[in-house]
């Protein structure tokens, strides 16, 4: 078990090696939210990112993956969020919030993390959203680089959260998330527009 003063070393180890990415693709950060956990000693950060270069608003995580799990080790990832520009001028605080919803139903003991897998519609959603359902991706769209990072000895995979409809999650549940790539590359929706209708 590790004291305080490691603890904290790591944490702050953890915390450069991932920030130096996003900043190296994203620029530096726009705003920073903690979030403390009294079971653990490891704040979980969301970092938002401007969308002046691509159109693209990022929010991302750092220290989810400091996270110890119910059956012992480590919660191996960080969640990406990605909306569309105008969502950079909207108030985030909603946003945020759902994101550390998204992150705490993450460390449940019932809840595989992995690509493919999704998260039920939920009241938690942001109201205006119509995507109130979550697939964990790849982070598509990103520099490859950007899919993990390396903490030491442990690898953090960076889970791309894509809000879908509901029947969108039917669809990925009942025929794999190839059936969705499938309707979605014949879609004119983005799937960073979180007020679309259902791709099919």
């Amino acid at each position: 078990m590790l004291g305080d003063d490691e603890r904290r070393l790591v944490n702050d180890i953890r915390r450069t090696v991932i920030l130096h990415d996003y900043i190296s693709h994203w620029g530096q950060p726009i705003s920073r939210t903690l979030c403390s956990n009294k079971k653990s000693q490891v704040d979980v950060e969301v970092y938002e990112f401007s969308s002046k270069e691509d159109g693209v608003y990022r929010l991302a995580t750092i220290g989810i993956s400091g996270q110890v799990l119910e059956g012992g080790g480590l919660a191996n990832w960080e969640f990406l969020l990605s909306l569309p520009a105008e969502w950079e001028k909207e108030e985030t605080s909603e946003v945020v919030n759902y994101l550390l919803d998204i992150m705490a139903y993450s460390l449940r003991p019932d809840v595989e993390v992995k690509v493919g897998n999704t998260i039920p519609e939920t009241s938690l959603a942001p109201a205006s959203w119509t995507t109130k359902a979550v697939l964990f991706d790849e982070p598509r769209g990103e520099p490859e680089e950007m899919s993990s990072f390396k903490v030491g000895h442990q690898v953090v995979d960076l889970i791309w959260l894509v809000p879908i409809t509901e029947k969108e999650r039917q669809l990925i549940k009942n025929s794999g998330i190839e059936e969705f790539d499938k309707w979605e590359a014949h879609s004119d929706n983005s799937l960073i527009d979180v007020k679309r209708m259902s791709i099919f």
